[in-house]
């Protein structure tokens, strides 16, 4: 079951609803999260089960392939500070 968490920056008040630890599994699949090394742009992206993950997906803004696995730890993608967990929004399964 994946935890989906409102999270926001302590400076500039970029948000987002991702999972806690950028990636989660789900019953039958995987969330996880990239982030884009041109725009910036932080996006999910839901996997089957026994798909490989090798964090080069297609940044959905702006068409880039400069991406890698992001995870809340890593801070805000804008500014580069700390992020607050604002708490849980859902559970899926």
């Amino acid at each position: 079951m994946a935890e989906i968490k409102k999270i926001k920056c302590k400076k500039c008040g970029w948000s987002i609803e991702a999972p806690k630890d950028g990636a989660d599994f789900l019953m039958d699949g995987l969330l996880a999260c990239f982030v884009c090394g041109d725009c910036k742009h932080v996006f999910i992206k839901s996997f089957a089960l026994g798909i490989e993950v090798d964090g080069r997906e297609m940044c959905p803004k702006c068409n880039s392939c400069n991406t890698k696995d992001w995870k809340p730890a890593d801070g805000c993608p804008k500014c580069g500070s700390e992020l607050t967990d604002k708490g849980i929004i859902c559970l899926m399964d």
